[in-house]
């Protein structure tokens, strides 16, 4: 069986990626440089939707990224991203797609692991 997941910016893209056979979405805004995250009046009106309101259920991953560009992020941008983690949590979000560099690019995987585990925040 195929999994298709789609990229959705929208409440409708959602809709219609599940008409389309998605069985999950990820939710971003502005796609066009990469995406970010979306609005919390978004992802709160996605979820609704996805969680059988509109459509029968489907899974809602959104994109934690506080601004296009690298993925080295400032002390700042980490507060930014851990409290729309924590948003997404208590907005029941099925999960979030996350990423920090270093300037060289490694992958931090402290940094990814700690902003998924509850006790992080």
């Amino acid at each position: 069986m195929r999994k298709i997941e789609v990229c959705c910016t929208s409440v409708e893209d959602v809709v219609e990626a599940y008409e389309g056979g998605a069985i999950r979405v990820e939710l971003c805004s502005a796609i066009s440089c990469g995406g970010v995250t979306p609005s919390r009046g978004l992802i709160a009106e996605a979820v609704a939707a996805a969680s059988g309101t509109v459509i029968p259920r489907i899974n809602v991953n959104v994109l934690i990224r506080p601004r296009e560009g690298s993925f080295v992020y400032s002390p700042s941008e980490v507060r930014t991203m851990i409290s729309d983690i924590e948003f997404c949590r208590n907005a029941g979000v099925d999960g979030v797609v996350i990423g920090a560099l270093t300037p060289d690019g490694t992958l931090i995987w402290t940094r990814v692991a700690a902003w998924l585990l509850p006790q992080a925040l």
